[in-house]
C-alpha cells in the first residue's frame, strides 16, 4: 500500500502544512482537522492522540502532540498519513501504519512516499473493547465516548479489526473537549476525552467498564470479534448484505433477529423492509432473498386484512422474483370468504388499492385483480359482501365498482344477491353504476329495494327500452309479480 506523509505545527504563529509527499491541495485543505478541536482547558492531559478520518479518496491517519517548541502556547504538532481509503477499509490491521507515526512532539519524520506490505499481525486486547462495542452497536446518541487518551490506540486498532469493510470507510475518531467540537462530517463515532472533562458527556454513552464480559448483542458481538457473531455474520452474507454503517449493523441485526422468530406475516414483512434497505441491488443474495419471498408467501395464505393492509408500501424492488409476492396476494383475495367481521378492515384495504395513492402499484395491482377474479366465481361471497360494503362505506363502493369486470355473469350473481331493502343514498349511487354499464337487471333490483312496486316498475321502464326489458322490469318488482299485474305501466318501444 502506497502512503503519503505530511506534516502539520506552527508555521508564522499559526497552524499550518509543514510539508508533504503527495498531492499538497489535499494536505492543505485538511489542515484545520489536523489541529486541536477546541482550545485545550487547562490542566488537562491529552497529548498525545490518535485520529482518524476519510476525505475524499484518502483515509487519514495522524498522531497529534502538544508542541512544547512552539513559541506560543496551545499549538500543535501533527504527523499524518494519507492512505488509499479502498485499500485501506480491505485492511483489518492499523499496526503497521501507527508504526510510521511520530511518537513525540520533537520528532519530526521525512514527508516521503512510502510503501508498506499488507501483513497482519496479532491485534493487542483492547479491556474495554466489549463495553466500546455494545455501545457503538446499541441505539444511542454517537459519539461513543471514552476518558482518556492513554490505550486509545489499542482500543481503535481493535475496533478497526472487527469493523466491516464498508463501515471502516466513514468511521472517524479523534480527542474531543466537549460536544461543541463535534462539528464535522462525518461525525466521529468514537472519541477519547480527558478524564476531568466526563461531566460534559452526560448525554452520550461513555465506556466505564474495564474488565471484559460477554457481549449482549449480535452487533456488538461483530464488533468485538466475539465467536456469537456467527449466526449474524452468516445471515448478512446470505442476503449480501453490506453495512455501511453502525446504524445498518445494527439493522442487520433486526432483520435476523425477525427472520428467527416467530414466523408472523408481520415479522416476515419486516425482514423484507429491512434487506430491501440494507441488500438493495436485485442480483446480491438471490438465494437468501428467494427465501425469504418464499416465506412471506407462506405466511398470506392465513392472513387477516388488517395485516395485509400493512403490506401496502412494501417495496420488493431488492427482490429476484416479486411476482411470486402479488400473485398470491391477488390469490388472497380470489379466494377469500369476504366474512362479515372482516368487512371493516376489508374496506381499507380496497380504499387503499382503488383512491389511494400511499399504496405501492403492485400492491394495489393485485387486491384490484383479485378482486375481479372474486367476483367472476359463482362460489365466492363477494356479492353477498358487496350490498354489506354499501351500509358501512358507499363511497368506497363506488370507487371499487369500476374495477368489478362488467361481465353478465357477474351481474347476474349481484343481482341475485340484492338484499330486499336499500336506502336512498345506496340506490341513488348505484341506479347510475348499473346504468352506464347497461346492467338493467341489476338495476331493476336496486329499485325494487328501494321504491315502490309502482315507482319501481315506471323508473324502470323508462330506462329499460331494449327487447330484455321484461327481465329488468322482472327485477324491478316484488317476488312474484310480472309485469302485466302493475296497472297503469306499459312498457315503451
Amino acid at each position: 500500500m502506497q502512503i503519503e506523509q505530511a506534516l502539520y505545527g506552527e508555521c508564522r504563529g499559526g497552524h499550518s502544512l509543514l510539508v508533504s509527499s503527495g498531492d499538497d491541495a489535499v494536505s492543505a485543505a485538511i489542515v484545520q482537522r489536523l489541529d486541536l478541536p477546541d482550545t485545550a482547558p487547562p490542566n488537562v492531559e491529552w497529548s498525545p492522540f490518535l485520529r482518524g478520518f476519510p476525505y475524499l479518496d484518502r483515509y487519514v491517519l495522524s498522531r497529534t502532540f502538544h508542541d512544547t517548541g512552539a513559541s506560543r502556547g496551545g499549538m500543535v504538532f501533527s504527523h499524518a498519513l494519507l492512505a488509499p481509503l479502498d485499500e485501506l477499509a480491505e485492511t483489518s490491521d492499523l499496526q503497521p501504519l501507527l508504526k510510521l507515526l511520530a511518537t513525540s512532539d520533537e520528532q519530526r519524520p521525512d514527508a516521503t512516499t512510502v510503501r508498506i506490505p499488507c501483513t497482519e499481525t496479532p491485534i493487542p486486547q483492547a479491556i474495554d473493547l466489549i463495553d466500546a462495542a455494545e455501545a457503538l452497536g446499541a441505539r444511542g446518541t454517537l459519539p461513543v465516548v471514552r476518558l482518556g487518551h492513554v490505550g486509545f490506540d489499542d482500543l481503535v486498532v481493535a475496533l478497526w479489526a472487527n469493523l466491516p469493510p464498508e463501515i471502516r470507510r466513514g468511521f472517524a475518531f479523534r480527542l474531543s473537549f466537549g460536544p461543541p467540537d463535534l462539528v464535522e462530517q462525518p461525525m466521529p463515532a468514537l472519541v477519547c476525552t480527558p478524564r476531568g472533562l466526563a461531566a460534559r458527556w452526560s448525554e452520550y454513552p461513555v465506556i466505564r467498564a474495564a474488565t471484559p464480559n460477554d457481549p449482549g448483542s449480535l452487533a456488538s458481538a461483530i464488533l468485538s470479534g466475539h465467536a456469537r457473531a456467527t449466526p449474524l455474520t452468516e445471515f448478512m452474507q446470505q442476503m449480501e448484505v453490506k453495512p455501511a454503517t453502525l446504524r445498518n449493523l445494527r439493522l442487520a441485526e433486526q432483520a435476523y433477529l425477525l427472520h428467527i422468530g416467530e414466523p408472523t406475516l408481520e415479522r416476515r414483512a419486516g425482514v423484507m423492509r429491512l434487506i430491501e434497505k440494507l441488500s438493495p441491488d436485485s442480483d446480491a443474495g438471490s438465494d437468501g432473498k428467494d427465501l425469504l419471498v418464499r416465506r412471506l408467501c407462506d405466511a398470506l395464505s392465513g392472513a387477516a386484512a388488517e395485516e395485509i393492509l400493512r403490506l401496502r408500501n412494501l417495496q420488493l424492488s431488492a427482490f429476484p422474483a416479486p411476482t411470486r409476492v402479488w400473485k398470491t396476494l391477488e390469490g388472497w383475495v380470489a379466494g377469500n370468504s369476504f366474512a362479515r367481521d372482516q368487512d371493516v378492515d376489508m374496506l381499507s384495504v380496497l380504499e387503499d388499492a382503488t383512491t389511494s395513492h400511499a399504496a405501492v402499484q403492485d400492491w394495489r395491482g393485485a387486491i384490484r385483480n383479485g378482486l375481479a377474479v372474486a367476483a367472476r366465481s359463482a362460489r365466492s361471497s363477494f356479492p353477498r359482501a358487496f350490498w354489506r360494503w354499501t351500509r358501512i362505506r358507499l363511497e368506497i363502493v363506488t370507487a371499487v365498482f369500476p374495477h368489478v369486470p362488467a361481465e353478465a355473469g357477474v351481474e347476474e350473481r349481484l343481482a341475485s344477491a340484492t338484499p330486499r331493502t336499500l336506502d336512498e343514498a345506496a340506490a341513488g349511487t348505484l341506479e347510475p353504476l348499473a346504468l352506464s354499464r347497461g346492467w338493467l337487471r341489476l338495476h331493476g333490483t336496486v329499485l325494487s329495494a328501494s321504491a315502490s312496486a309502482l315507482d319501481a316498475a315506471r323508473r324502470q321502464v323508462a330506462v329499460d327500452t331494449g327487447s330484455s326489458f321484461v327481465e329488468g322490469l322482472r327485477g324491478a318488482l316484488p317476488s312474484g309479480k310480472t309485469a302485466g299485474t302493475v296497472a297503469g305501466v306499459s312498457p315503451k318501444r
